[in-house]
């Protein structure tokens, strides 16, 4: 009885069209077609990243709005935010929260035919230590969450969704 649930629960869901982010046969970009990238706030190094995963899936990648271009791929990111989000009994900062955000969206003939929406990442930083230890961990922390956003914005491109 409990299979059945199971797989009704299953159908139900492949039913209504859910499935994971980045997992979907067919994405918004496909191999073979040429795009022109463009970035806004978005550090060189990981448009560079991005460039590579896009050419590993068979998608050339140009440098700004050309004509011959398929599609356009705007990327966005907003500067990082970094707020205390902790406080000791004193009312020095303990912890602080970091958020990355921004959105994608692809263009073909001058009209969006998809858009991200909202793609967030986010990550605490715990004060311990000196202001250099701070910094450090600051910035391993950025690393990582420029990192994670990539993902998600991709796992978002490769579902279609």
């Amino acid at each position: 009885m409990k299979w059945r649930w199971l797989g009704l629960l299953c159908l139900m869901l492949a039913g209504c069209g859910y499935h994971l982010a980045g997992n979907g046969g067919q994405g918004v970009l496909h191999a073979g077609e040429r795009v022109a990238l463009v970035s806004e706030g978005l550090a060189p190094r990981y448009v560079a990243m991005l460039r590579a995963r896009l050419a590993r899936d068979g998608i050339e990648v140009l440098d700004a709005r050309r004509a011959d271009a398929d599609a356009v791929l705007l990327v966005r990111q907003q500067p990082a935010r970094y707020v205390p989000s902790a406080y000791d009994r004193t009312g020095v900062a303990t912890q602080y929260r970091m958020t990355l955000s921004g959105s994608v969206r692809i263009e073909r003939a001058q009209r969006t035919v998809w858009d991200s929406g909202a793609v967030q990442a986010t990550g605490d930083v715990y004060v311990a230590g000196g202001p250099a230890s701070v910094e450090a961990s600051r910035a391993q922390l950025e690393e990582s969450l420029q990192r994670q956003w990539l993902r998600a914005v991709y796992a978002r491109m490769k579902s279609g969704f």
